[in-house]
């Protein structure tokens, strides 16, 4: 019973992860959610103030302070994923060079999704699943 569960399984992420289009859609859902969950993280303004008091003496100026910081993260954020879909989508086309920085890509966000796990972010598994399954499959078809 094990091994057909495990079979099952294997075969349902072979097939996952075989299709250009599906490997995309993953990838990009995966930088989606680190996003989301990065922008969480920063928008917390009683954490922002226990770093920003003891430096910045002005409530005004940390305010300020914390406006432009979020401002700019949302912006480069949006960059980042606008960027993405673009290479995405020349990936799922195979453009050479679309899929080669899809597996660098997939390789260093693994990475990072690692180091993001080992530190305590526990909702970085599935990205780093996704991603270490995502460099995996790009590095076969590149052998293709």
């Amino acid at each position: 019973m094990k091994n057909k569960a495990e079979l099952i399984f294997n075969e349902t992420f072979k097939n996952t992860f075989k299709d250009r289009k599906q490997i995309a859609i993953l990838c990009f859902l995966a930088d989606l959610g680190i996003a989301i969950w990065s922008y969480e993280k920063i928008k917390n303004y009683d954490e922002y103030l226990k770093i920003a008091k003891p430096i910045i003496n002005s409530p005004d100026f940390q305010v300020q302070i914390y406006a432009v910081l979020l401002q700019t993260f949302i912006f480069s954020m949006l960059l980042f994923l606008v960027f993405h879909i673009v290479i995405y989508f020349l990936y799922v086309r195979e453009v050479k060079y679309a899929v080669k920085y899809v597996r660098f890509y997939t390789f260093m966000a693994a990475l990072s999704a690692g180091i993001m796990i080992f530190s305590g972010a526990p909702v970085a598994l599935i990205p780093f699943l996704i991603y270490l399954l995502s460099f995996i499959a790009v590095g076969k078809q590149i052998k293709k």
